[in-house]
């Protein structure tokens, strides 16, 4: 078997982007999955150089094991941790206080992945990603 998951574009305009991320997990869990492929955002060039900065996050995370818990990272060769929710709600606008989570991947495709740690069968999350787009996008 493997995770149940969903991604849903909700919102693609010439300046921004927002997708819903669901899961419910069957213990296996998701390593490294690409959730978010700038590459095809509206006005994208495609070519690798297309970049989004986080603006907003807002996330439900169920975890019967305390310690479980989702990363979002950057994807690049390494991929580097944007941040870590654990078994709790969140909304962090960081646009309304004054600033924007940026692409540090050293080598960066652009994208955002998602990685559960620890979760076990009927663990889940529902998280929703606001992104500005910032680079190399012609709309």
């Amino acid at each position: 078997m493997a995770d149940t998951v969903a991604v849903q574009k909700l919102i693609d305009s010439n300046s921004r982007a927002v997708f819903k991320l669901n899961s419910e997990s069957d213990g296996t869990g998701e390593a490294s999955v690409v959730k978010v492929d700038v590459s095809t955002l509206l006005g994208a060039v495609g070519d690798g150089s297309d970049r989004v900065s986080i603006v907003h996050i807002m996330s439900d995370v169920h975890c019967k094991n305390k310690t479980g818990h989702v990363i979002l990272e950057w994807d690049g060769t390494p991929n580097r941790t944007i941040l870590s929710l654990g078994d709790n709600k969140f909304d962090w606008d960081f646009q309304g206080k004054g600033f924007k989570l940026t692409n540090d991947a050293l080598t960066p495709t652009g994208d955002i992945d998602l990685t559960t740690h620890d979760f076990k069968i009927g663990d889940a999350y529902t998280i929703i990603v606001e992104v500005r787009k910032e680079t190399a996008f012609d709309a």
